[in-house]
C-alpha cells in the first residue's frame, strides 16, 4: 500500500494537479510597478502579442476597527488577516473568478452617503468576522486612515493562479495612498527572454516565476520519495521473509498432505496448481487491500489538502492486483516447490 502511495504521487499526482489548472492560466506574478513601469510592461505586452490583464494598483494595509469597534483577540487568533498587513485594491470591473454572493458591485451599488468610499469583501472572512451589508470598516494605511462601507461579499477562487485580493475597494479609492501596482499573467515559453529583459531594465519589479515553481516542488517530492521508497523495497524484502518463514513453518504438514494426496493418486502437476491457486488468491487479495488502502489515503490528499477534483486511478486498480497475485504466486511456489517433488513413499515413511 505505501508503495502504491510514493508510485502514484510521484508518477501522476503532481501532474494531475498540474493539469486541473487551464494552459493559458497565469505563470507569472509581476509586483512592485509604478506608472512607468506599467506604461513599459503594456507596450512589451502590445510588442510581442500577448494578451493583457487586469493590472491592479495594490496598498499594504491593517484592519483597525469594525464598526469603530477594534478587533478583539478571540478574532485576531481566528484568521491571520487581523495579525499581519493585507494588500487590497480598487478596480471597476469585477475580479476574474470571483462571484457576487451578497450585495451589489459598484455598478449597481447605491451609496448611503456622497463621502463613503465602497469595498467589496472576501465571504469566507466576513462570515469570521460576523459583518453585514452596511457595516463601517475602518484601515490603517501608513498611520493615515481609510473608512469604507461593505458594499458587496464576493466568494474568492484562492486556488487560481490570478491575483486575488480580501478587499477590493470602489475605483480611485487608492490614489492618495500611492499604490504599487502588480498582476498575474500568461506569459508564453517563447517570450520569456524578453520578460527577463524587462526585468533587469526594471530592478525595482519584483517577478515570481509560477511554472518553474511547480516544477521544483515536483523534483522534490520525486526525490524525498525516491529515498523513502528504498526503504520501503526493504520492508517489503522483510515481508516477503516473513511469508517465506510461514511457510517453512508448515513446511511439513505440507508434505504429508502432499505425500498422501500424491499416494491417492493426485499428480504432481494437480498438486503444483493447487499451491499455485493459494498463493495467488493470497496474492490478489493483498494487491486489492494495497490500492484500496493506498486510495483511500490519495483522495483523502486531494480533497483536504489540494481541494482539487477527485480523480480515481483505475489503472493501478487493475495492475495492483495481478502484480500482487504474479509476485505471492511465484514466491509461494518456489517455496512450495520441495513439498511436490518429494516422492510419496519418502513422505509416508517420514511421517510413520
Amino acid at each position: 500500500m505505501l508503495l502504491l502511495t510514493l508510485t502514484i504521487i510521484r508518477t501522476s499526482f503532481v501532474a494531475e494537479w498540474q493539469g486541473q489548472i487551464p494552459s493559458d492560466a497565469p505563470n507569472h506574478f509581476i509586483g512592485n510597478m509604478n506608472i512607468a513601469d506599467v506604461n513599459d510592461f503594456n507596450q512589451l505586452l502590445l510588442e510581442k502579442r500577448i494578451a493583457a490583464t487586469p493590472v491592479y494598483p495594490v496598498v499594504r494595509v491593517r484592519i483597525a476597527q469594525i464598526n469603530n469597534t477594534e478587533p478583539s483577540e478571540e478574532l485576531r487568533n481566528r484568521h491571520n488577516a487581523f495579525a499581519r498587513e493585507v494588500h487590497v485594491t480598487s478596480a471597476s470591473l469585477f475580479p476574474i473568478g470571483n462571484e457576487i454572493v451578497e450585495g451589489h458591485w459598484w455598478d449597481s451599488w447605491q451609496k448611503t452617503g456622497a463621502d463613503k468610499i465602497g469595498v467589496s469583501v472576501d465571504a469566507e472572512l466576513a462570515n469570521i468576522i460576523g459583518l453585514q451589508i452596511g457595516d463601517k470598516l475602518t484601515f490603517s494605511v501608513g498611520g493615515l486612515t481609510l473608512d469604507a462601507e461593505v458594499a458587496s461579499f464576493r466568494r474568492v477562487d484562492w486556488k487560481s493562479l490570478n491575483q486575488n485580493f480580501l478587499f477590493v475597494f470602489e475605483p480611485d479609492a487608492l490614489e492618495r495612498f500611492s499604490p504599487t501596482y502588480g498582476t498575474s499573467i500568461f506569459i508564453p515559453a517563447r517570450d520569456k527572454p524578453a520578460l527577463n529583459q524587462f526585468s533587469r531594465n526594471h530592478p525595482n519589479l519584483l517577478v515570481l516565476d509560477f511554472g518553474s515553481m511547480i516544477d521544483n516542488v515536483q523534483k522534490i517530492i520525486s526525490q524525498v520519495s525516491k529515498g523513502i521508497g528504498l526503504v520501503l523495497w526493504l520492508t517489503l524484502g522483510a515481508g516477503c521473509l516473513v511469508l517465506f518463514a510461514a511457510v517453512m513453518g508448515s513446511i511439513e504438514s505440507r508434505k504429508q498432505e502432499a505425500g498422501l494426496l500424491r499416494a491417492l493418486g493426485s499428480s504432481r502437476r494437480l498438486m503444483l496448481g493447487s499451491v499455485l491457486v493459494e498463493f495467488a488468491l493470497l496474492g490478489l487479495l493483498s494487491g486489492f487491500v494495497a490500492i484500496a488502502g493506498a486510495e483511500a489515503f490519495l483522495l483523502g490528499l486531494q480533497q483536504l489538502m489540494f481541494k482539487s477534483e477527485l480523480q480515481p486511478h483505475y489503472a493501478y486498480w487493475i495492475a495492483a492486483p495481478c502484480l500482487g497475485m504474479v509476485f505471492i504466486a511465484t514466491l509461494g511456489v518456489v517455496c512450495c516447490r520441495s513439498v511436490v517433488v518429494t516422492p510419496p513413499a519418502q513422505v509416508l515413511r517420514e511421517a510413520t
